[in-house]
């Protein structure tokens, strides 16, 4: 993997110039920048000691400089192609280094498992995961009466730049054509108890339809079972209709007739 480097320049500086610029990384970054260098650095940076490389003085025949012979800067001579060789594996080794440092703090880590390691620093270990719950709604074509086994495989319809997601219901439920178009129940039936219809306090109840033509003071009887003593009578104090809800609102007086022997 030879490459043609003619005029490299700075190939003649001191490796001292050449050399990465520090590693001090601002709080709050996404990621740290850790290389020592990259591929051109690495490779300029050898070019460079080529030219001041020298040897131990021996003896007084002893050359200072065995390299200085080698003028060569051509990328497709064997000296500088073992270079570039050694350039590209410090680049990929100083890569690989960076990513280590940015896996080991929790802003900048990107895999899941750097997290967890890091958590279980202070002894913290995730709960595992459960799947997602939705509410699911069939509807049925008219005249359809079936029922909907367990295990039922759905769909979602993503929107622009989502994935769908699949759910699967999770019991078997019945499944009507005219259970499609439900409405809310807006009312619900009265609940009348022994010890509200014989308090000495008012309390009142709605009845269906607005025509029913109560008045004040006119007697309610309410039949609560068939044992004696099991009905009792209250006097209405006034009665509201609501035509917008189809009803009646009845209220009752607080005093309360003496039950019969004879109910």
């Amino acid at each position: 993997m030879a490459t043609e480097i003619t005029k490299l320049q700075g190939c003649c500086k001191k490796a001292e110039e050449l050399k990465a610029a520090g590693n001090e990384n601002r709080p709050g970054l996404e990621a740290l920048n850790y290389r020592i260098g990259t591929h051109g650095s690495f490779l300029a940076d050898m070019l460079a000691r080529l030219s001041e490389y020298s040897l131990p003085e021996i003896g007084a025949d002893q050359k200072q400089n065995p390299l200085a012979a080698l003028t060569c800067r051509e990328g497709d001579d064997f000296s500088i192609a073992l270079l570039d060789g050694w350039a590209i594996v410090a680049d990929v080794l100083s890569f690989y280094q960076e990513r280590i440092a940015n896996e080991g703090y929790l802003r900048t880590a990107t895999e899941r498992r750097s997290i967890l390691e890091l958590a279980r620093l202070i002894g913290y270990e995730p709960k595992p995961g459960v799947s997602a719950s939705v509410d699911l709604a069939f509807s049925l074509e008219k005249g359809c009466n079936a029922e909907i086994p367990a295990g039922t495989r759905v769909q979602s319809l993503p929107n622009p730049g989502e994935t769908p997601q699949t759910f699967e219901s999770s019991e078997k439920v019945a499944g009507r054509a005219e259970w499609n178009l439900l409405k809310l129940r807006t009312v619900r039936p009265p609940s009348l108890t022994w010890e509200m219809a014989c308090s000495d306090q008012e309390f009142f109840l709605y009845f269906q339809g607005t025509g029913l033509n109560l008045q004040p003071n006119q007697p309610m009887l309410f039949v609560l079972g068939d044992d004696k003593g099991q009905q009792v009578m209250r006097l209405i104090k006034s009665a509201e209709p609501e035509p917008k809800m189809q009803r009646t609102k009845v209220i009752l007086q607080k005093t309360k007739f003496k039950e019969s022997d004879d109910a």
